[in-house]
């Protein structure tokens, strides 16, 4: 047998009693646990190893058969680091889940150091060796990854393997190393808890992928996550964007009208995520008639609707979730294209678009793009043709299509009247209702706003419409 029953009550009574700073990090996943009435069991190890060493290795199961998987790195035991002792526990762990047929979700909650400085040597296979097994686990399973407080170290590099990332305030640290480790290497360290945090990371890229404002809110989001392939009712556990810097692009402010009523057409209940990352794209996982998908969207009538990088990176991010929850991906695109400025062409926006495109195309779930409002330049390669692998490409009435709109076009072959008639005859073959691209097979169908419920719901049935 692989699991015995767990007593959480007795690990904190054992861990805690000669704590001098008593941390409540694995105390408070034991109260979020057993209020959600999930029975825990102990992965035992075949050697005969001292288990109560900073490292758990568990399995949740409630009534009614939903389960999953936690690594908990406790920093009441020499700060949670990573030991020869645990190692082999962590190493023997991993090896059953990847053996394992079953596709429960995973999570890995730490609050960690990193190896413990003070081990021997010895233990570099035992620690790197854990790399390459949770890319195996990855492909079977769904992982989800905290840091509360301290991520340093190896516990970094497992913590950003995880297919969706959040950290459990602005201020805890994610880092290589720690600030000890740099002032002895580089003679400096005063501004570690600066560069470190959580929020100054948030900022510039998609290690953390959320922030939220405490360990309760953070927990509740994995939770919804972890239902989605469940068939339970969806509950929103996202939140407010918590932190005070007003430069992000988070679109939930901007919200209009058109595009509240298209969420709302689409599906019954919508949870955004990666909500107050720059840029205008937005992603979200949705519910309707009980089933759920992935949503891609450019906020429709959004004033900054142009691809950017930050956008580019949160869909690549968000693909990589939608698959491990096998959702079926509806897109939607309303953006005159890429971002060509210097700000998107220094952050490297052509490979970054590669790069998206071809988890597009390499997505293995029923997939269907949708124009709503305007489909220029590049981002008809974001709206998921038919070419790439979708079920097609539709359009809502009175949406545009084209290399550019036609008053850009206008006005660069004014004066040459060569161009200008070439433009001239080709603007007489564009019909304003787009049926010349459904002719064509560019497009599958133009649909109406009234028919938007009933287009979802072809999607969810994988057919098409």
């Amino acid at each position: 047998m692989k699991f015995a029953d767990f007593d959480s009550q007795k690990y904190i009574a054992q861990t805690t009693l000669s704590q001098k700073k008593n941390k409540v990090f694995a105390q408070d996943i034991f109260s979020f646990l057993i209020d959600k009435e999930f029975k825990l069991s102990e992965f035992i190890s075949t050697e005969k190893i001292n288990t109560v060493d900073g490292l758990m290795c568990l399995k949740a199961t409630a009534a009614d058969g939903l389960f999953f998987y936690i690594c908990i790195l406790d920093p009441n035991i020499r700060g949670g680091t990573f030991s020869a002792n645990n190692l082999i526990l962590l190493n023997q762990f991993l090896d059953f889940l990847n053996l394992n047929a079953d596709d429960a979700p995973f999570l890995f909650l730490m609050n960690s150091g990193g190896v413990r400085l003070t081990q021997q040597r010895t233990i570099f296979n035992a620690i790197w060796g854990i790399v390459p097994k949770l890319f195996i686990l990855k492909k079977h399973r769904s992982f989800f990854s905290m840091a509360h407080e301290l991520c340093l170290g190896a516990s970094a590099v497992f913590f950003a393997q995880a297919h969706f990332r959040i950290s459990t305030s602005n201020h805890t640290l994610v880092n290589l190393t720690g600030p000890g480790v740099i002032k002895s290497f580089f003679g400096e360290s005063e501004n570690f808890n600066q560069y470190a945090s959580a929020l100054h990371q948030f900022e510039r890229h998609l290690l953390i992928q959320e922030i939220a404002p405490d360990f309760l809110q953070a927990m509740n989001r994995i939770f919804q996550l972890i239902c989605v392939n469940h068939k339970k009712t969806m509950y929103d556990h996202g939140f407010k964007n918590s932190y005070s810097d007003d430069s992000f692009e988070g679109v939930e402010s901007q919200k209009t009208q058109k595009y509240s009523e298209f969420l709302n057409a689409v599906s019954d209940i919508y949870s955004e995520i990666m909500p107050y990352y720059s840029g205008s794209g937005a992603c979200f996982i949705c519910q309707k008639n009980g089933l759920y998908f992935g949503l891609l969207i450019n906020p429709l009538d959004h004033p900054v609707n142009s691809i950017s990088v930050a956008t580019i990176e949160k869909y690549t991010d968000a693909l990589i979730l939608f698959k491990a929850l096998k959702l079926p991906v509806l897109n939607v695109t309303d953006s005159p294209g890429g971002d060509p400025r210097r700000k998107n062409s220094d952050q490297n926006i052509i490979q970054k678009s590669l790069q998206l495109i071809e988890a597009y195309v390499d997505y293995p779930y029923f997939k269907v793009g949708l124009i709503a409002g305007r489909c220029f330049g590049g981002s008809g390669l974001f709206s998921l043709p038919s070419v790439h692998g979708s079920l097609g490409l539709y359009a809502l009435e009175k949406s545009k299509m084209g290399a550019v709109s036609d008053n850009i076009i206008d006005q660069l072959v004014n004066g040459n009247a060569l161009a200008t008639e070439e433009w001239q005859a080709t603007k007489l073959s564009h019909k304003a209702d787009l049926s010349d691209l459904v002719e064509t097979n560019n497009l599958v169908k133009i649909i109406k706003w009234d028919q938007l419920s009933e287009f979802t719901d072809h999607l969810l049935a994988g057919l098409k419409y």
